[in-house]
C-alpha cells in the first residue's frame, strides 16, 4: 500500500468509525490538509439534452443517486449472516415472555434489527440506504485515456478542472475513495447498541470500491439532501460549484462542440486546452503554443 492509499485509509477510518465515541475528527482533519488535492477533475460529454454544457454554463453539477451509477457493488456492504441470524433465533423466544403492552416496543426493536439482517430484508435496506445520498464522482487526473474514453464518450467530450479548495469550503463534503478486494462489513455496527453505534458510519460504504476502479483515482463529493445546511446548495439534482479553473477539449472534439466550448470560456474567462496525443507514449497531453506554454484557446 501506497504512503497517499495509507493515509487516505486512516482518513477515512478517524472519520468513520464503528462506535460514535471512536470518530477522531481533529485527527482526520489533519491527514485530510495532508492528502487533499488541489485541483478535481470532472469528465463530461455533450448530450442530446445539453444537460452537460448547460450544467457548465449555470455553474452547477448533476448529483446521482449511487444505484444510477456504473459500478453494480457501489455503496453496497456485507452483513454476515452466520452472525445475525443466531442472534435473531435467541431473541424470538424472549418476545414470548413479555406483557402485551411492552411486547409492541419491543417488537419495533427487534424488527429493527431484522431490517438490518434478513437476507430478504437486507437489499431494501441498501436501496433505503442509496438514496438517502446523492454524489457526484471527480477524479484527480485529467489525462486517463481509460476515462477519457468511458465519460467523455471516446473522446468527444470535455473535462472540467475545479480548485479543490473553493469546492469544499470548509464544507466537508468532498472524500477520497478506498479500493479494496472486499465489501463493507457491517456486521459488528449492526450489532451494536444504538448509543453507541456512529450513525454516519454506513457512509464509509459509499467511498470503498472495487481495487478495478483504482485508476479512476476518484474523489466524491456526497450530499446528504434532508440536511438543513445543504438545502442551499441544491437544486433538483444539481449542486452550486465555482467557476472551473480550466476546461480540456477531447481529442475527437467536433468543431462545433469546440465553438460551444470556446464561447463559454471566454464569457466566464476560463482557460481552455485541447488534448493530444503523444507521439512516442500512450499518454496525453496538453497542446503547447509555440512558447513552449499551454496553448489557451481563450487567448
Amino acid at each position: 500500500m501506497s504512503k497517499e492509499s495509507y493515509l487516505k485509509q486512516k482518513y477515512i477510518e478517524y472519520l468513520f468509525p464503528e462506535k460514535k465515541a471512536d470518530i477522531l475528527q481533529q485527527k482526520a482533519l489533519e491527514l485530510k490538509e495532508a492528502i487533499f488535492p488541489t485541483s478535481i477533475f470532472k469528465y463530461r460529454e455533450f448530450d442530446d439534452n445539453n444537460f452537460s454544457i448547460d450544467n457548465l454554463k449555470n455553474n452547477v453539477i448533476y448529483l446521482s443517486h449511487p444505484a444510477a451509477f456504473n459500478d453494480p457493488f457501489d455503496s453496497k456492504f456485507y452483513v454476515d449472516m452466520n452472525v445475525t441470524n443466531k442472534l435473531t433465533d435467541d431473541a424470538k423466544p424472549f418476545l414470548k415472555l413479555i406483557d402485551d403492552e411492552l411486547d409492541v416496543k419491543i417488537k419495533k426493536e427487534y424488527l429493527k434489527i431484522k431490517t438490518y439482517i434478513d437476507e430478504d430484508k437486507r437489499w431494501t435496506l441498501i436501496e433505503n440506504f442509496q438514496v438517502q445520498f446523492k454524489i457526484c464522482s471527480f477524479s484527480t487526473i485529467f489525462d486517463s485515456i481509460l476515462m477519457w474514453a468511458h465519460y467523455a464518450k471516446s473522446h468527444t467530450g470535455f473535462c472540467i478542472e475545479y480548485n479543490s479548495l473553493e469546492v469544499e469550503m470548509k464544507k466537508n463534503i468532498i472524500f477520497p475513495i478506498l479500493y479494496k478486494e472486499k465489501l463493507l462489513d457491517i456486521t459488528n455496527a449492526a450489532m451494536l447498541e444504538e448509543e453507541k453505534r456512529n450513525n454516519t458510519y454506513l457512509i464509509k460504504a459509499t467511498l470503498i470500491k472495487s481495487k478495478e476502479w483504482e485508476y479512476e483515482k476518484e474523489w466524491r463529493l456526497i450530499v446528504q439532501p434532508k440536511l438543513e445546511r445543504n438545502k442551499k446548495y441544491l437544486d433538483n439534482d444539481t449542486y452550486d460549484m465555482p467557476i472551473p479553473k480550466a476546461i480540456c477539449m477531447g481529442l475527437n472534439i467536433t468543431e462545433d462542440n469546440k465553438k460551444r466550448l470556446l464561447s463559454i470560456c471566454k464569457d466566464k474567462k476560463i482557460p481552455l486546452y485541447q488534448m493530444i496525443k503523444d507521439s512516442k507514449y500512450y499518454k496525453l497531453k496538453y497542446e503547447l503554443s509555440d512558447d513552449g506554454t499551454k496553448k489557451d484557446y481563450c487567448k
